[in-house]
Protein backbone atom coordinates (compact mmCIF):
# COMPACT_ATOMS: atom_id res chain seq x y z
CA UNK A 1 0.00 0.00 0.00
CA UNK A 2 2.68 2.43 0.69
CA UNK A 3 3.98 2.52 -3.11
CA UNK A 4 0.33 2.97 -3.89
CA UNK A 5 0.10 6.33 -1.71
CA UNK A 6 3.37 7.33 -2.41
CA UNK A 7 2.56 7.22 -6.25
CA UNK A 8 -0.57 8.95 -5.39
CA UNK A 9 1.29 12.34 -3.62
CA UNK A 10 4.06 12.09 -6.06
CA UNK A 11 1.86 12.82 -8.89
CA UNK A 12 -1.76 14.03 -8.26
CA UNK A 13 -1.49 15.34 -4.85
CA UNK A 14 1.16 17.50 -6.16
CA UNK A 15 -1.62 19.09 -8.82
CA UNK A 16 -4.98 18.37 -7.62
CA UNK A 17 -4.22 17.93 -3.79
CA UNK A 18 -7.86 16.75 -2.31
CA UNK A 19 -6.46 15.19 1.13
CA UNK A 20 -4.17 16.54 3.90
CA UNK A 21 -0.53 15.07 2.64
CA UNK A 22 0.62 15.49 6.53
CA UNK A 23 -2.57 14.28 8.37
CA UNK A 24 -2.96 11.45 5.94
CA UNK A 25 0.26 9.69 6.56
CA UNK A 26 0.06 10.52 10.21
CA UNK A 27 -3.50 8.72 10.54
CA UNK A 28 -2.50 5.92 8.39
CA UNK A 29 0.62 5.39 10.02
CA UNK A 30 -1.57 5.05 13.12
CA UNK A 31 -4.24 3.16 11.55
CA UNK A 32 -1.44 0.24 10.89
CA UNK A 33 -0.23 0.39 14.02
CA UNK A 34 -3.81 0.22 15.75
CA UNK A 35 -6.59 -1.00 13.53
CA UNK A 36 -9.14 0.23 16.28
CA UNK A 37 -8.32 4.02 15.72
CA UNK A 38 -9.64 3.51 11.82
CA UNK A 39 -12.71 5.51 10.81
CA UNK A 40 -14.92 5.19 8.33
CA UNK A 41 -14.55 8.19 6.33
CA UNK A 42 -10.36 7.33 6.62
CA UNK A 43 -10.89 4.14 4.96
CA UNK A 44 -12.78 5.31 2.32
CA UNK A 45 -10.34 7.93 1.14
CA UNK A 46 -7.60 5.02 1.40
CA UNK A 47 -8.93 3.16 -0.84
CA UNK A 48 -9.42 5.80 -3.32
CA UNK A 49 -6.09 7.33 -2.85
CA UNK A 50 -4.98 3.64 -3.33
CA UNK A 51 -7.15 3.33 -6.74
CA UNK A 52 -5.78 6.42 -8.28
CA UNK A 53 -2.18 5.48 -7.03
CA UNK A 54 -2.89 2.28 -8.96
CA UNK A 55 -3.21 4.39 -12.35
CA UNK A 56 -0.14 5.47 -12.32
CA UNK A 57 2.00 2.45 -11.50
CA UNK A 58 3.26 -0.74 -13.52
CA UNK A 59 0.77 -3.43 -14.16
CA UNK A 60 -1.99 -1.45 -12.77
CA UNK A 61 -1.53 -2.93 -9.10
CA UNK A 62 -5.48 -2.98 -8.46
CA UNK A 63 -7.94 -4.49 -10.07
CA UNK A 64 -10.85 -3.09 -12.04
CA UNK A 65 -13.43 -4.76 -10.66
CA UNK A 66 -11.59 -3.92 -7.37
CA UNK A 67 -11.76 -0.43 -7.95
CA UNK A 68 -15.26 -0.18 -9.12
CA UNK A 69 -16.13 -1.50 -6.16
CA UNK A 70 -14.66 0.94 -3.98
CA UNK A 71 -16.50 3.32 -6.08
CA UNK A 72 -19.68 2.30 -5.64
CA UNK A 73 -19.02 1.88 -2.06
CA UNK A 74 -17.69 5.93 -1.73
CA UNK A 75 -21.19 6.48 -3.40
CA UNK A 76 -23.21 4.60 -1.41
CA UNK A 77 -21.92 5.53 1.98
CA UNK A 78 -22.23 9.39 0.83
CA UNK A 79 -25.97 8.33 0.09
CA UNK A 80 -26.56 6.92 2.98
CA UNK A 81 -29.24 8.47 4.69
CA UNK A 82 -27.71 7.97 8.05
CA UNK A 83 -24.62 9.53 7.01
CA UNK A 84 -23.35 12.88 9.13
CA UNK A 85 -20.45 13.29 7.29
CA UNK A 86 -22.02 14.43 4.08
CA UNK A 87 -21.44 17.67 4.48
CA UNK A 88 -18.04 18.22 5.99
CA UNK A 89 -14.43 18.88 4.27
CA UNK A 90 -14.06 14.69 4.49
CA UNK A 91 -17.19 14.09 2.33
CA UNK A 92 -16.43 16.65 0.17
CA UNK A 93 -12.06 15.47 -0.29
CA UNK A 94 -14.28 12.02 -0.98
CA UNK A 95 -16.43 13.51 -3.60
CA UNK A 96 -13.55 14.97 -5.37
CA UNK A 97 -11.30 11.42 -5.04
CA UNK A 98 -14.55 9.80 -6.52
CA UNK A 99 -14.63 11.90 -9.84
CA UNK A 100 -10.60 11.67 -10.26
CA UNK A 101 -10.84 8.06 -9.58
CA UNK A 102 -13.47 7.47 -12.37
CA UNK A 103 -11.76 9.86 -14.51
CA UNK A 104 -8.21 7.66 -13.90
CA UNK A 105 -9.71 4.44 -13.98
CA UNK A 106 -12.12 4.76 -16.93
CA UNK A 107 -15.13 4.08 -14.44
CA UNK A 108 -18.48 6.29 -16.69
CA UNK A 109 -15.45 9.00 -16.73
CA UNK A 110 -18.67 10.11 -19.33
CA UNK A 111 -21.03 11.33 -16.22
CA UNK A 112 -18.32 12.72 -14.49
CA UNK A 113 -19.73 16.20 -15.02
CA UNK A 114 -22.72 15.44 -13.30
CA UNK A 115 -20.30 14.39 -10.46
CA UNK A 116 -18.33 17.16 -10.24
CA UNK A 117 -21.14 19.70 -10.43
CA UNK A 118 -22.93 18.34 -7.35
CA UNK A 119 -19.79 18.57 -5.85
CA UNK A 120 -18.97 22.18 -6.54
CA UNK A 121 -22.44 23.07 -5.29
CA UNK A 122 -21.74 20.92 -1.93
CA UNK A 123 -18.37 23.24 -1.53
CA UNK A 124 -20.77 26.40 -2.04
CA UNK A 125 -22.61 25.06 1.37
CA UNK A 126 -19.55 24.63 3.30
CA UNK A 127 -18.16 28.37 2.05
CA UNK A 128 -15.05 27.05 0.33
CA UNK A 129 -15.47 29.76 -2.60
CA UNK A 130 -15.30 32.43 0.02
CA UNK A 131 -11.58 32.94 1.03
CA UNK A 132 -10.78 32.21 4.41
CA UNK A 133 -9.27 35.30 5.39
CA UNK A 134 -12.95 36.63 5.58
CA UNK A 135 -13.96 33.82 7.64
CA UNK A 136 -13.99 33.47 11.54
CA UNK A 137 -10.81 33.59 13.20
CA UNK A 138 -10.55 30.15 14.04
CA UNK A 139 -9.62 29.14 9.66
CA UNK A 140 -7.29 32.25 9.63
CA UNK A 141 -4.80 31.35 12.35
CA UNK A 142 -5.57 27.29 11.63
CA UNK A 143 -3.39 25.15 9.12
CA UNK A 144 -7.23 24.45 7.66
CA UNK A 145 -7.02 28.19 6.22
CA UNK A 146 -4.54 26.93 3.00
CA UNK A 147 -5.78 23.58 3.21
CA UNK A 148 -9.00 24.85 2.02
CA UNK A 149 -7.73 27.08 -0.64
CA UNK A 150 -5.75 23.94 -2.09
CA UNK A 151 -9.09 21.88 -1.77
CA UNK A 152 -11.25 24.59 -3.69
CA UNK A 153 -8.46 25.14 -6.69
CA UNK A 154 -8.64 21.41 -6.93
CA UNK A 155 -12.65 21.37 -7.25
CA UNK A 156 -12.41 24.34 -9.35
CA UNK A 157 -9.87 23.13 -11.73
CA UNK A 158 -12.06 18.99 -11.57
CA UNK A 159 -14.98 21.24 -12.61
CA UNK A 160 -13.33 22.56 -15.43
CA UNK A 161 -12.13 19.79 -16.84
CA UNK A 162 -15.49 18.09 -16.43
CA UNK A 163 -16.99 21.09 -18.38
CA UNK A 164 -14.67 20.76 -21.29
CA UNK A 165 -14.97 16.95 -21.49
CA UNK A 166 -18.56 17.22 -21.69
CA UNK A 167 -18.82 20.62 -23.61
CA UNK A 168 -21.19 22.29 -21.51
CA UNK A 169 -21.06 25.70 -20.05
CA UNK A 170 -18.94 25.78 -16.73
CA UNK A 171 -21.71 26.26 -14.21
CA UNK A 172 -19.69 29.18 -12.15
CA UNK A 173 -18.29 32.76 -13.03
CA UNK A 174 -15.49 34.73 -11.96
CA UNK A 175 -17.48 36.57 -9.64
CA UNK A 176 -18.70 34.09 -7.81
CA UNK A 177 -15.90 32.91 -5.34
CA UNK A 178 -12.89 35.50 -3.79
CA UNK A 179 -10.51 32.47 -2.71
CA UNK A 180 -7.13 33.25 -3.24
CA UNK A 181 -4.67 31.01 -4.73
CA UNK A 182 -2.75 28.44 -2.52
CA UNK A 183 -0.29 30.09 -0.43
CA UNK A 184 3.19 29.06 -1.47
CA UNK A 185 4.13 28.00 1.60
CA UNK A 186 7.54 25.58 2.43
CA UNK A 187 6.94 21.93 2.58
CA UNK A 188 8.54 21.59 6.29
CA UNK A 189 6.41 24.74 7.30
CA UNK A 190 3.20 23.11 6.72
CA UNK A 191 1.81 21.34 9.77
CA UNK A 192 -0.39 22.13 12.66
CA UNK A 193 2.40 23.03 14.74
CA UNK A 194 3.70 25.71 12.52
CA UNK A 195 3.71 29.19 14.25
CA UNK A 196 1.21 31.69 12.73
CA UNK A 197 3.35 34.33 11.64
CA UNK A 198 5.79 31.86 9.92
CA UNK A 199 2.42 30.49 8.69
CA UNK A 200 1.44 33.26 6.60
CA UNK A 201 4.27 33.83 5.55
CA UNK A 202 4.68 32.55 1.59
CA UNK A 203 7.67 32.13 -0.26
CA UNK A 204 8.57 33.92 -3.68
CA UNK A 205 6.27 32.46 -6.82
CA UNK A 206 9.76 31.67 -8.01
CA UNK A 207 10.64 29.35 -5.02
CA UNK A 208 9.00 25.34 -5.92
CA UNK A 209 7.25 23.91 -3.58
CA UNK A 210 4.56 21.20 -3.55
CA UNK A 211 1.61 24.19 -4.44
CA UNK A 212 3.84 25.79 -7.46
CA UNK A 213 2.59 23.57 -10.00
CA UNK A 214 -1.58 24.09 -8.54
CA UNK A 215 -0.81 27.82 -7.92
CA UNK A 216 0.16 28.41 -11.83
CA UNK A 217 -2.74 26.32 -12.82
CA UNK A 218 -5.04 28.25 -10.72
CA UNK A 219 -3.83 31.46 -11.91
CA UNK A 220 -5.00 31.09 -15.30
CA UNK A 221 -8.06 30.12 -13.78
CA UNK A 222 -10.43 32.71 -14.30
CA UNK A 223 -8.69 33.09 -18.38
CA UNK A 224 -9.58 29.12 -18.93
CA UNK A 225 -13.15 29.79 -17.42
CA UNK A 226 -13.73 32.57 -20.48
CA UNK A 227 -12.55 30.15 -22.89
CA UNK A 228 -14.98 27.25 -21.88
CA UNK A 229 -17.91 29.77 -21.80
CA UNK A 230 -16.54 30.51 -25.53
CA UNK A 231 -15.77 27.25 -26.92
CA UNK A 232 -18.84 25.95 -25.44
CA UNK A 233 -21.59 28.33 -25.72
CA UNK A 234 -23.35 27.33 -29.04
CA UNK A 235 -24.84 31.10 -29.53
CA UNK A 236 -21.66 32.70 -29.41
CA UNK A 237 -20.66 31.73 -33.15
CA UNK A 238 -17.52 32.24 -34.44
CA UNK A 239 -16.00 35.69 -33.17
CA UNK A 240 -12.63 35.01 -34.12
CA UNK A 241 -11.28 38.86 -32.76
CA UNK A 242 -12.49 37.22 -29.91
CA UNK A 243 -10.85 34.04 -30.02
CA UNK A 244 -7.73 35.72 -30.82
CA UNK A 245 -7.72 37.89 -28.00
CA UNK A 246 -8.87 35.47 -25.48
CA UNK A 247 -5.36 33.43 -27.31
CA UNK A 248 -3.32 36.57 -26.52
CA UNK A 249 -3.90 36.99 -22.80
CA UNK A 250 -3.41 33.00 -22.56
CA UNK A 251 0.00 32.41 -24.36
CA UNK A 252 1.04 35.34 -22.41
CA UNK A 253 -0.03 33.51 -19.43
CA UNK A 254 1.84 30.00 -20.85
CA UNK A 255 4.62 32.10 -21.73
CA UNK A 256 5.46 33.35 -17.75
CA UNK A 257 4.62 30.03 -16.57
CA UNK A 258 7.04 28.30 -19.19
CA UNK A 259 9.67 30.40 -17.60
CA UNK A 260 9.22 29.59 -13.76
CA UNK A 261 8.84 25.95 -14.66
CA UNK A 262 12.40 26.59 -16.18
CA UNK A 263 13.32 27.83 -12.12
CA UNK A 264 11.73 24.95 -10.69
CA UNK A 265 13.55 22.20 -12.85
CA UNK A 266 16.39 23.75 -11.69
CA UNK A 267 16.68 23.10 -8.25
CA UNK A 268 17.72 20.56 -6.25
CA UNK A 269 14.12 18.76 -6.01
CA UNK A 270 12.67 19.56 -9.20
CA UNK A 271 9.63 19.23 -11.31
CA UNK A 272 8.79 15.84 -12.00
CA UNK A 273 8.16 14.70 -15.30
CA UNK A 274 4.05 13.83 -15.00
CA UNK A 275 4.02 17.34 -13.27
CA UNK A 276 5.34 18.88 -16.57
CA UNK A 277 3.61 16.93 -18.71
CA UNK A 278 0.27 17.17 -16.90
CA UNK A 279 0.51 20.93 -16.41
CA UNK A 280 1.08 20.63 -20.23
CA UNK A 281 -2.03 18.48 -20.93
CA UNK A 282 -4.09 20.52 -18.62
CA UNK A 283 -3.53 24.11 -20.17
CA UNK A 284 -2.90 23.31 -24.09
CA UNK A 285 -6.15 21.22 -24.33
CA UNK A 286 -7.54 24.87 -24.51
CA UNK A 287 -5.40 26.03 -27.00
CA UNK A 288 -6.51 23.23 -28.91
CA UNK A 289 -10.05 23.42 -28.10
CA UNK A 290 -10.23 27.12 -29.22
CA UNK A 291 -8.86 27.40 -32.47
CA UNK A 292 -9.62 24.35 -33.79
CA UNK A 293 -12.77 25.38 -35.27
CA UNK A 294 -10.93 27.79 -37.13
CA UNK A 295 -7.42 25.78 -38.10
CA UNK A 296 -9.47 23.27 -40.34
CA UNK A 297 -10.50 26.30 -42.56
CA UNK A 298 -7.26 27.30 -42.83
CA UNK A 299 -6.13 25.20 -46.19
CA UNK A 300 -9.11 27.21 -48.14
CA UNK A 301 -8.63 30.50 -45.90
CA UNK A 302 -5.56 32.33 -45.08
CA UNK A 303 -7.05 34.57 -42.51
CA UNK A 304 -7.16 31.33 -40.23
CA UNK A 305 -3.26 30.76 -40.40
CA UNK A 306 -2.27 31.41 -36.82
CA UNK A 307 -4.98 29.15 -35.65
CA UNK A 308 -3.99 26.70 -37.51
CA UNK A 309 0.28 26.87 -36.00
CA UNK A 310 -1.59 27.40 -32.77
CA UNK A 311 -3.17 23.99 -32.74
CA UNK A 312 -0.44 22.52 -34.37
CA UNK A 313 2.52 23.39 -31.58
CA UNK A 314 -0.08 22.06 -28.68
CA UNK A 315 -0.96 19.64 -30.48
CA UNK A 316 3.09 18.56 -30.70
CA UNK A 317 2.74 18.81 -26.88
CA UNK A 318 0.22 17.02 -26.24
CA UNK A 319 1.24 13.94 -28.17
CA UNK A 320 4.75 13.84 -27.32
CA UNK A 321 4.50 12.35 -23.83
CA UNK A 322 2.12 10.09 -24.98
CA UNK A 323 3.75 8.53 -27.88
CA UNK A 324 6.51 7.95 -26.08
CA UNK A 325 7.96 4.34 -25.87
CA UNK A 326 9.36 5.01 -22.53
CA UNK A 327 7.17 3.97 -19.77
CA UNK A 328 6.11 7.34 -17.90
CA UNK A 329 3.69 7.52 -15.08
CA UNK A 330 1.25 9.66 -17.71
CA UNK A 331 1.77 6.77 -20.37
CA UNK A 332 0.64 4.45 -18.03
CA UNK A 333 -2.25 6.64 -17.17
CA UNK A 334 -3.10 6.81 -20.52
CA UNK A 335 -3.75 3.76 -20.81
CA UNK A 336 -6.35 3.41 -18.20
CA UNK A 337 -8.21 7.32 -17.96
CA UNK A 338 -10.84 8.69 -20.19
CA UNK A 339 -12.37 11.85 -20.53
CA UNK A 340 -9.29 14.11 -20.45
CA UNK A 341 -6.72 11.43 -20.65
CA UNK A 342 -8.42 10.51 -24.19
CA UNK A 343 -10.55 13.02 -25.87
CA UNK A 344 -7.46 15.46 -25.94
CA UNK A 345 -5.52 12.89 -27.10
CA UNK A 346 -7.91 12.19 -30.29
CA UNK A 347 -8.09 15.71 -31.12
CA UNK A 348 -4.71 16.57 -31.38
CA UNK A 349 -4.40 13.18 -33.24
CA UNK A 350 -6.90 13.65 -36.07
CA UNK A 351 -5.43 17.58 -35.91
CA UNK A 352 -2.19 16.50 -36.43
CA UNK A 353 -3.13 13.85 -39.19
CA UNK A 354 -5.08 16.47 -41.38
CA UNK A 355 -1.26 18.38 -41.46
CA UNK A 356 0.73 15.77 -42.47
CA UNK A 357 -1.69 14.50 -45.17
CA UNK A 358 -0.95 17.92 -46.83
CA UNK A 359 2.45 17.05 -47.15
CA UNK A 360 5.93 18.66 -46.87
CA UNK A 361 5.33 21.39 -49.20
CA UNK A 362 3.30 23.33 -46.97
CA UNK A 363 5.60 26.03 -44.18
CA UNK A 364 4.95 24.16 -41.38
CA UNK A 365 6.04 20.42 -42.99
CA UNK A 366 9.58 21.72 -44.78
CA UNK A 367 10.90 18.09 -45.33
CA UNK A 368 9.59 14.97 -46.01
CA UNK A 369 12.28 13.95 -43.50
CA UNK A 370 10.88 16.08 -40.98
CA UNK A 371 7.38 14.55 -41.56
CA UNK A 372 9.04 11.25 -41.15
CA UNK A 373 10.77 10.91 -38.08
CA UNK A 374 8.41 13.85 -36.01
CA UNK A 375 5.09 14.27 -37.29
CA UNK A 376 4.63 9.83 -38.37
CA UNK A 377 6.62 8.56 -34.99
CA UNK A 378 4.26 10.25 -32.88
CA UNK A 379 0.97 9.53 -34.95
CA UNK A 380 2.55 5.85 -34.51
CA UNK A 381 3.31 5.98 -31.18
CA UNK A 382 -0.56 6.88 -30.26
CA UNK A 383 -1.45 4.09 -32.19
CA UNK A 384 0.17 1.66 -30.67
CA UNK A 385 -0.67 3.26 -27.42
CA UNK A 386 -4.68 3.10 -28.71
CA UNK A 387 -3.76 -0.59 -29.16
CA UNK A 388 -2.10 -1.38 -25.71
CA UNK A 389 -5.31 0.13 -24.10
CA UNK A 390 -7.19 -2.97 -25.61
CA UNK A 391 -4.57 -5.26 -23.56
CA UNK A 392 -5.49 -3.14 -20.13
CA UNK A 393 -8.88 -3.22 -20.05
CA UNK A 394 -10.43 -1.03 -22.86
CA UNK A 395 -13.33 -3.01 -24.80
CA UNK A 396 -13.47 -0.84 -27.42
CA UNK A 397 -11.66 -1.54 -31.05
CA UNK A 398 -13.69 1.43 -32.73
CA UNK A 399 -10.71 3.98 -31.64
CA UNK A 400 -7.68 1.85 -32.58
CA UNK A 401 -9.28 1.17 -36.06
CA UNK A 402 -9.72 5.00 -36.34
CA UNK A 403 -6.72 5.80 -35.77
CA UNK A 404 -4.83 2.93 -37.79
CA UNK A 405 -7.08 4.25 -40.82
CA UNK A 406 -5.87 8.18 -40.14
CA UNK A 407 -2.57 6.93 -40.25
CA UNK A 408 -2.68 4.14 -43.17
CA UNK A 409 -4.31 7.82 -45.30
CA UNK A 410 -1.05 9.84 -44.26
CA UNK A 411 1.66 7.41 -45.11
CA UNK A 412 -0.73 7.01 -48.33
CA UNK A 413 -0.83 10.07 -49.44
CA UNK A 414 3.31 10.86 -48.22
CA UNK A 415 4.18 7.93 -50.15
CA UNK A 416 1.93 8.11 -53.34
CA UNK A 417 0.32 4.86 -52.93
CA UNK A 418 -3.37 3.89 -53.96
CA UNK A 419 -4.89 5.65 -50.63
CA UNK A 420 -8.19 3.65 -50.65
CA UNK A 421 -6.48 0.56 -50.74
CA UNK A 422 -3.89 1.50 -47.52
CA UNK A 423 -6.76 2.54 -45.50
CA UNK A 424 -8.97 -0.44 -46.49
CA UNK A 425 -6.01 -3.03 -45.36
CA UNK A 426 -5.08 -1.10 -42.36
CA UNK A 427 -8.21 -1.23 -41.17
CA UNK A 428 -9.09 -4.94 -41.62
CA UNK A 429 -5.27 -5.56 -40.17
CA UNK A 430 -6.78 -3.60 -37.06
CA UNK A 431 -10.04 -5.13 -36.92
CA UNK A 432 -8.14 -8.27 -36.62
CA UNK A 433 -5.19 -7.32 -34.46
CA UNK A 434 -7.68 -5.69 -32.10
CA UNK A 435 -9.58 -8.92 -31.98
CA UNK A 436 -7.11 -10.95 -31.07
CA UNK A 437 -5.83 -8.76 -28.09
CA UNK A 438 -9.53 -8.55 -26.33
CA UNK A 439 -9.45 -12.76 -26.81
CA UNK A 440 -5.81 -12.87 -25.05
CA UNK A 441 -7.04 -10.68 -22.12
CA UNK A 442 -10.25 -13.28 -21.83
CA UNK A 443 -7.54 -16.21 -22.12
CA UNK A 444 -5.92 -14.79 -19.43
CA UNK A 445 -8.19 -13.83 -16.92
CA UNK A 446 -9.59 -15.56 -14.25
CA UNK A 447 -12.73 -17.39 -14.07
CA UNK A 448 -14.06 -14.41 -11.14
CA UNK A 449 -12.90 -11.72 -13.30
CA UNK A 450 -14.47 -13.21 -15.99
CA UNK A 451 -17.70 -13.47 -14.76
CA UNK A 452 -17.51 -9.48 -13.83
CA UNK A 453 -16.17 -8.25 -17.02
CA UNK A 454 -19.30 -6.76 -18.67
CA UNK A 455 -20.59 -3.61 -17.78
CA UNK A 456 -23.62 -5.72 -17.00
CA UNK A 457 -21.93 -7.06 -14.04
CA UNK A 458 -20.80 -2.82 -13.23
CA UNK A 459 -24.11 -2.42 -13.26
CA UNK A 460 -25.35 -5.47 -11.03
CA UNK A 461 -22.92 -4.22 -8.40
CA UNK A 462 -24.48 -0.72 -8.38
CA UNK A 463 -27.74 -2.18 -7.56
CA UNK A 464 -27.16 -4.21 -5.07
CA UNK A 465 -25.22 -1.24 -3.24
CA UNK A 466 -27.90 0.38 -3.46
CA UNK A 467 -30.46 -2.07 -1.77
CA UNK A 468 -27.54 -2.52 1.01
CA UNK A 469 -25.07 -5.01 0.50
CA UNK A 470 -23.68 -7.34 2.71
CA UNK A 471 -20.22 -6.60 2.13
CA UNK A 472 -21.28 -2.92 2.73
CA UNK A 473 -22.39 -1.87 5.67
CA UNK A 474 -21.62 0.98 7.66
CA UNK A 475 -22.77 1.64 11.39
CA UNK A 476 -21.98 2.85 15.10
CA UNK A 477 -20.56 -0.10 15.73
CA UNK A 478 -18.20 -0.62 12.77
CA UNK A 479 -15.32 -3.08 13.33
CA UNK A 480 -12.03 -2.96 11.10
CA UNK A 481 -11.00 -6.61 12.68
CA UNK A 482 -14.63 -8.08 12.15
CA UNK A 483 -13.76 -7.32 8.06
CA UNK A 484 -10.06 -8.15 7.87
CA UNK A 485 -10.00 -4.78 5.74
CA UNK A 486 -6.76 -3.82 6.27
CA UNK A 487 -5.42 -7.96 5.19
CA UNK A 488 -7.79 -7.77 2.24
CA UNK A 489 -6.13 -4.03 1.04
CA UNK A 490 -2.70 -5.78 1.99
CA UNK A 491 -3.48 -8.76 -0.19
CA UNK A 492 -4.74 -6.48 -3.28
CA UNK A 493 -1.60 -4.33 -3.35
CA UNK A 494 0.86 -6.50 -2.50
Amino acid sequence: MDTLISSYMRTFHTILPIVDGASFWGTYTDMCLDKSCARQQFLIQLKLVLAIGSSTTPENAIGRLTICRWTREAEVWLGSTQNKWRLTLDGLRIRCLITLTRQTNGIDARTSGSHAGSTYQMAMQLGLHIDPDHLHEAITISIEANSRRKLWATLMELELQATMDAGSIPLIRETDWDCTPPKNLADNLQSPDTATDVFNTPLPIEHFTSSSVQNLLARSLPLRLKIARFVNNFRAGSKYQEALALSSTFVAELRQAGRLIECYRQVDAPMNSFQVEMFNLLMHRFILALHYNFAIQARTDPTFYYSRKMCLDSALVVLTPGSSAHDTELCRLTLHGKGLYEDVYTQAFTFLCDEVSVGPADSFTPSSETVERRYLYLLRGIVQRTLARLHTGASNIKGYGLFAGLLAYCEAILAGEDVQARVRAANRQALETGCAALQLRYEKMDPTSKAGEDQDRTDTVAKKASGGMEWFQWDDNFDPDADNWLEDLIGLTS
